[in-house]
């Protein structure tokens, strides 16, 4: 069985290394009044300041940022089992949420190990952007997060057993990539439902 360069193509999509930041400020309260002093004053204290409560997501907020740090996870460790040439896929496992979806990555990463081919260099991601939100009308926590972002596979080398590079399709190392995320419930993780790329839509 031979994986074809569109299939490890896919692969090395699924690996892009996504770096979400996702900063929060919190407020400092204000100092308490000046004392007043006099001659018999001889030591004073100042009031501490009250903390101000730190600001908060609101709950379609803080599943988007879930679902972004669960993507950056899966990204992560999608690298290192394509520069290990497919060895390890059984951690990946536990986020694909479709019979599809797994049956296309086992289906790679097993032939990327039986014909010895391994990635060099590590993919990027970029302008990430939520282009649907979809509530469960439940309240079970079932929420999907649809996601496109810009890769940049420019670094990334496929590479044969015998170390040849594995030449590229023609199409532009910049391009869009989909992503459908789905929660499992209150209190638990995200899996990945889709994830499909554009190489038509260069960015």
């Amino acid at each position: 069985m031979r994986i074809g360069v569109g299939a490890a193509r896919a692969a090395v999509m699924a690996g892009v290394a996504a770096l979400v930041a996702v900063g929060l400020v919190a407020c400092n309260g204000g100092g308490g009044e000046e004392p007043t002093s006099t001659a018999d004053v001889t030591e004073t204290t100042t009031p501490s300041p009250s903390p101000s409560p730190s600001p908060t997501l609101d709950p379609r907020e803080a599943n988007i940022e879930q679902a972004k740090a669960a993507l950056t996870e899966y990204v992560r460790l999608s690298n290192e089992v394509m520069n290990a040439g497919g060895e390890g896929w059984q951690d990946l496992s536990r986020w694909w949420g479709t019979p599809d979806l797994a049956e296309r990555y086992t289906s790679t990463y097993l032939s990327m190990i039986e014909q010895g081919r391994h990635t060099e260099g590590s993919s990027s991601v970029s302008q990430i952007l939520v282009t649907d939100y979809v509530e469960d009308p439940t309240g079970a926590g079932h929420e999907q997060i649809h996601f496109e972002y810009c890769s940049d596979t420019s670094d990334v080398t496929l590479l044969e057993a015998s170390g040849d590079v594995v030449p590229q399709v023609g199409d532009d190392p910049r391009f869009i990539v989909s992503v459908l995320l789905q929660r499992q419930g209150e209190g638990s993780g995200w899996t990945l439902n889709t994830l499909e790329s554009h190489p038509d839509r260069s960015c």
